[in-house]
């Protein structure tokens, strides 16, 4: 299942990415298309994929949630495990199971 966010602040979005450099280099550094960040750039999307939006604030230099929010508006702070490729997260800790005893001495 993917995830999906959309811009929430779009202006400011561009701006940074103005600041930041080119978006050929913007996009290289965050591993998508040119054609990906001018589309997000220029508003013609502005629903994009979890991982693609942590990529671009990665770049961006700023906290995920900081340009994007959930489609039904809340955030994903900070873009929870919903729809992140099991290789991008690590496993949540696991609380031991069993009968430990311990022994007094």
């Amino acid at each position: 299942m993917t995830a999906y966010v959309r811009v929430r602040k779009h202006e400011d979005l561009v701006t940074r990415i103005d600041e930041t450099g080119l978006q050929v280099e913007v996009a290289a550094a965050a591993g998508l298309s040119v054609q990906r960040v001018n589309q997000i750039y220029t508003g013609a999307f502005s629903v994009v994929e979890v991982r693609k939006a942590r990529a671009l604030e990665d770049v961006l230099g700023v906290a995920h949630g900081t340009y994007f929010e959930a489609v039904d508006g809340s955030l994903l702070a900070p873009y929870v495990h919903i729809g992140v490729a099991p290789d991008d997260v690590a496993d949540p800790p696991r609380a031991e199971t069993g009968s430990a005893r311990t022994t007094a001495a």
